[in-house]
């Protein structure tokens, strides 16, 4: 069973659009030296007095050197920056991308001074950074979509007649006065007797004021129950981690807080959790 059987479309109906997340794409860094490509893995609208603003997420990369542009390829002699593992990660909005800092290893107090960021109680989050020549041109038009049942795209699990491809989530929800809503590739969905739970892959949020980046997560149950999370990583003290996680005796515990005050040092955690009452829709585009 072909998966776009799965899902009836009304020719007599006004069809639904939704941001080209298959073709879409984004070029940077056209006013300089190197310009680079990246697909469109989502997308936030967002809007508030009848005004709507749009962000595209790009797909995170390594960090890298471009050994054949203009300034080589660094000082390590190849392509990707081994002394530096990180994620490279951009969104752009209104004619210009930004970055969004992602590290991979336990960092000091160097980049805290060296990026913009927002305390939250006992971690903090990085915000994007951008420089007035970082100049993006997005790709990404509309297209008719067709939305899906829990049922149908249960069915086609089940069956195996649905490409996970082919199936996107569209996710809308309301912060104070502005309204959201989130495109985003449908990467995994783990599924049961009576329930679905489609989990996306990196997606844009914002949450007050706060631009985050991170997952959207929703498990829903066929008796109606439901349940919507997004969630993103903030910064902790990485000696705070290792104690909670061994069993340190008291004075290892004071010699981690000695290092902590000493040489403060922090982590990254996937572990700021939003519940959102928000609702969720699967959807696939119209190819005709």
């Amino acid at each position: 069973m072909a998966a776009r059987s799965l899902f009836p479309y009304n020719r007599r109906m006004v069809p639904l659009r939704a941001p080209d997340l298959v073709s879409g794409r984004i070029v940077n860094g056209t006013g300089g030296a190197n310009a680079w490509c990246t697909t469109i893995q989502a997308v936030l609208e967002e809007v508030r007095d009848g005004r709507r603003e749009t962000a595209y997420l790009g797909h995170e990369c390594r960090k890298e050197n471009v050994p054949f542009a203009a300034g080589g390829a660094g000082p390590e002699g190849g392509i990707i920056q081994k002394n530096s593992p990180a994620e490279f990660l951009t969104f752009s909005r209104g004619g210009r991308f930004y970055q969004i800092l992602g590290t991979e290893t336990v960092f000091g107090g160097d980049l805290l001074a060296a990026y913009p960021h927002v305390r939250l109680g006992r971690h903090f989050v990085f915000q994007p950074h951008g420089e007035d020549d970082w100049v993006s041109r997005v790709h990404c038009p509309e297209r008719p979509i067709r939305l899906a049942t829990a049922d149908a795209v249960m069915d086609g699990l089940r069956a195996g007649g649905l490409a996970l491809g082919d199936l996107f989530l569209r996710f809308s929800w309301q912060e104070g006065a502005t309204a959201h809503t989130l495109y985003a590739p449908s990467r995994y969905v783990n599924f049961g007797e009576d329930y679905l739970q489609p989990i996306s892959g990196y997606v844009l949020f914002r949450h007050q004021d706060l631009w985050l980046h991170g997952y959207l997560a929703c498990a829903l149950k066929a008796d109606g129950t439901r349940l919507c999370e997004l969630v993103a990583p903030v910064y902790t003290d990485a000696y705070a981690v290792i104690a909670k996680q061994s069993r340190l005796e008291e004075a290892d515990r004071a010699a981690l807080a000695g290092l902590a005050a000493a040489a403060p040092a922090y982590t990254r955690q996937f572990n700021l959790v939003l519940h959102l009452d928000g609702q969720l829709d699967f959807f696939v585009y119209d190819r005709d």
